[in-house]
């Protein structure tokens, strides 16, 4: 059972770009990290942010895409405490996975075959 449920996902920051001069790649490198923040109020202990910094590509590579997304969740249930490792556990994919239809969503906007990355849980975290 997932404690937390979703209530907003927007793109903080956006950059893209398609340089047609570069011979299109073979290799990509993909970087991501995550921080989860909580707000310091007390009206909002029941509440937390992933953000995600996501950069596919550079400015010698064909695409050169970064993106920083913000998504924030609540406890369903106001009794359970939330913990890092919780957080983390249940709200991370979540957040993984509207990342991947934003990415697929920019590269498609731009006439590209949408961008599907294979985004999991395992990347760097950052409390």
């Amino acid at each position: 059972m997932n404690n937390f449920e979703m209530i907003n996902f927007i793109v903080k920051n956006a950059m893209f770009s398609i340089n047609e001069n570069l011979k299109n790649q073979n290799e990509y490198e993909a970087k991501i990290q995550a921080k989860f923040l909580r707000p310091k109020n007390n009206e909002s202990k029941f509440r937390g942010n992933v953000t995600i910094d996501f950069e596919f590509g550079d400015n010698n590579t064909d695409i050169d895409l970064k993106l920083k997304v913000v998504a924030t969740f609540k406890l369903k249930n106001e009794e359970v405490e939330i913990k890092n490792d919780l957080f983390e556990k249940e709200c991370l994919p979540i957040a993984l996975k509207e990342l991947r239809k934003t990415i697929a969503n920019v590269t498609t906007a731009y006439g590209l075959p949408p961008l599907d990355l294979p985004i999991d849980e395992t990347i760097n975290i950052n409390d």
